[in-house]
């Protein structure tokens, strides 16, 4: 039974994946993120242009997430569901609640926001890396951290292919430090 979902959010290489990731080892967690549960061809159709890569429309968010719901609930036996970087707007959150009351209607929702100071979010997204074999994409645009060889730092620790930076990291982080635009408050 569904007790507790927990949205995680924050800005890009504040470690919201990599919390997920780690609270989602636990039993009876799982740990929900957007693009693995969008179909193939429907998070390829919803990137029109770079200015909005990774950009999915409201009725794939929501038909994935009442999918995905129905699927967790109906296995029964995890209580907690982590949601790692989701919903990202104002109206995934109301769809989301939506689902969730239909869905779960006694399941308790939070949502933890976690902030850095924006030289340390700008290091972090200057150095982490992703892997393009371990995480196969269907936009090519990894997302999960990879760890790197101990052996060789530009390599994967998994599979030993090249790491990569991750798509618009360079770019934000700059951003970020030039025009002091991140706040806590969004």
């Amino acid at each position: 039974m569904l007790v507790n979902v927990v949205a995680i959010i924050g800005p890009p290489a504040v470690g919201k994946t990599t919390l997920a990731m780690q609270i989602g080892q636990l039993p009876g967690t799982w740990v929900f993120r957007l693009r693995e549960h969008v179909a193939q061809n429907s998070l390829a159709a919803t990137v029109t242009n770079a200015e909005r890569l990774g950009w999915i429309d409201d009725i794939t968010v929501i038909t994935s997430v009442r999918g995905y719901l129905e699927n967790l609930i109906r296995e029964g036996d995890i209580h907690t569901l982590l949601l790692d970087n989701f919903p990202g707007r104002g109206t995934q959150v109301g769809l989301c609640l939506s689902v969730l009351r239909q869905l779960a209607p006694d399941c308790i929702v939070r949502a933890i926001e976690l902030v850095a100071d924006p030289d340390v979010l700008r290091r972090r997204a200057a150095s982490r890396r992703v892997c393009h074999h371990c995480e196969r994409d269907p936009l090519c645009d990894p997302r999960l951290p990879a760890m790197a060889s101990a052996l060789d730092p530009g390599h994967c620790a998994r599979c030993e292919h090249l790491l990569h930076i991750r798509r618009g990291d360079t770019a934000w982080a700059q951003t970020v430090v030039a025009t002091g635009l991140y706040s806590s408050r969004f």
